[in-house]
Order: structure tokens, then C-alpha cells, then sequence
């Protein structure tokens, strides 16, 4: 509570900081207030406290009344009784070690003793949720996606593979002459490979930097639209570099040891 108490009767309410700014603004505690309610008359309550809470989702604003003057959900119990029926509650353990013991209680009981196992349907269920369970279903989305995601990143790696060796192919095509030249002053096989390495690593590591350069600015525009915060991260940033170099190598392996087998006596005649 940032000021005065919860409430203690149906007379009183307690309002966010920033409800206290609705109407003429600065509500304070032992203002009286007037709500307007969807389906019942008007009613004037007395601030009997202010909260600092955050905004919760959309809510910018909240008032809390008492449930048991305004909530009027109800439910015929097995014994033939009237009580008030509630679609969720909001269980909370004593610390955190004491969760997973607080959530089988509490599986029990509606399942065993209270109402609620004889009053829901066949195709109802009573279902228990902790923060870890939330977690653990976002946790298991993030991970279907980033095997979906890996799937398409694998196959345009093999793309990006067939293109980098058709480039080199070519480039071996149309310097068969230069490569003639280059053995016969005494270039040997490994530096007529090494040469074409190099370009293909080379082209590996653009494709890799402007890779992570994109992703990072799609990234960036993602978790700013939104609100999340941004993360770099370095490790996988240094893993798509590291696949990249790699791809090179194995894409201009082939055409790198095509070049070194060229004749040079066939070279030097080619045109």
C-alpha cells in the first residue's frame, strides 16, 4: 500500500496510483468516489487505500471492491446449497520450495473433497498451474520454433553451400589459363588449392557477418515492437561466424582441387 489500508467493508475501495487521476485527478485516502457498474446502479465508496503497484497487461488503471457485496456468481452445490462460483484462484506458497507440495494439495482437494470434482463435466478437468509450468509451456513453443527456425537455417546453408561452390567452379573455369601460367613458374598443387581456399573463405565470412548484421537488426526490430529487451548473443554470434568459415572451406574443397589438377600444358593453350 503506498497510503491508508485495504478495505474492511463493502462501503470502501482501494485504487492504483494511477486510478487516483481518473475524474478531476488526485484522489486521495477518505475521498468519496462514485463508480458506475455495467449492470447495477451507480455507488459511492470511500478510498480507504492507494496501491503502488504496476500496471498489469492493458490495465493502466485498477479499483478493487469487496467481492462479497458486488460478485454475484453462484453455483447449486451437491447438497443443495447456494455459494459463490469462481472460474480461477491465485494460490500462493509460503516460499518456493514449498510450490510443488502447495500444488498436489491442492490437485487433492478439488479433486477429492471440494465440489468442484462432482459439479465439472466429462469434459472439464481441474488444472493446477505454477509459474514453472508456464514457463516450462513457453519454454517448450521457444523450442519448437528454434527447431523450425534450425531447419531453415540448415537448408539454406546447403543453398548458401551450392552457391559458394558454383561461384568457385566457375572462377577455376575462367582462370585456367592464370593457373597454367602460375605452374609453369613453379607453382606447386597445394598453392593452387590454398589460393582458391582462401577466396572461398573469404566468401564464407561475408555471408556469415551479413548474415548476423540482418538477424541482428530483425532481431532488434522484434523485441522493439515488442517491448522486450534486447540480448546479443556473442556465442552464437561467434558459432554463426565459425559455420560460416566452415562452409567456405567445404564448399571450395572441390573446386579448389579441380584447379590443381589442371595440366599446364592445357592451361596455357586454353582461351
Amino acid at each position: 500500500m503506498a497510503a491508508g489500508e485495504p478495505f474492511s467493508s463493502g462501503e470502501e475501495i482501494v485504487l492504483t496510483e494511477a486510478a487516483t487521476e481518473f475524474g478531476n485527478g488526485g484522489i486521495e485516502v477518505g475521498d468519496e468516489v462514485t463508480l458506475n457498474f455495467r449492470n447495477s446502479p451507480a455507488e459511492t465508496f470511500t478510498v480507504s487505500g492507494i496501491t503502488d503497484e504496476e500496471p498489469v497487461g492493458n490495465a493502466q488503471a485498477a479499483v478493487y471492491v469487496s467481492i462479497d457485496a458486488h460478485y454475484d456468481t453462484t453455483i447449486q452445490t451437491p447438497d443443495g446449497d447456494t455459494e459463490q462460483a469462481y472460474s480461477a484462484l491465485i494460490i500462493a506458497a509460503e516460499n518456493a520450495g514449498a510450490v510443488d507440495d502447495v500444488k498436489e494439495e491442492a490437485v487433492t482437494y478439488f479433486e477429492e473433497e471440494s465440489d468442484a470434482g462432482q459439479l465439472k463435466s466429462e469434459d472439464q478437468e481441474i488444472a493446477v498451474q505454477t509459474v514453472d509450468d508456464a514457463i516450462d509451456q513457453v519454454t517448450d513453443i521457444i523450442d519448437q520454433l528454434t527447431v523450425f527456425i534450425g531447419g531453415i537455417a540448415g537448408i539454406s546453408l546447403i543453398v548458401g553451400s551450392i552457391g559458394i561452390a558454383n561461384i568457385m567452379i566457375v572462377s577455376v573455369t575462367e582462370r585456367t589459363r592464370e593457373i597454367g601460367v602460375m605452374k609453369a613458374v613453379g607453382a606447386r598443387k597445394r598453392d593452387v588449392i590454398q589460393l582458391f581456399l582462401v577466396e572461398s573463405i573469404i566468401l564464407g565470412a561475408i555471408g556469415a557477418l551479413l548474415g548476423v548484421l540482418v538477424g541482428l537488426g530483425f532481431g532488434y526490430l522484434g523485441v522493439s515492437l515488442i517491448g522486450w529487451p534486447m540480448v546479443v548473443p556473442t556465442d552464437w554470434i561467434v558459432i554463426a561466424v565459425f559455420i560460416g568459415v566452415t562452409v567456405g572451406v567445404l564448399s571450395g574443397l572441390y573446386p579448389a582441387w579441380r584447379g590443381a589438377k589442371v595440366d599446364p600444358i592445357e592451361a596455357l593453350r586454353h582461351e
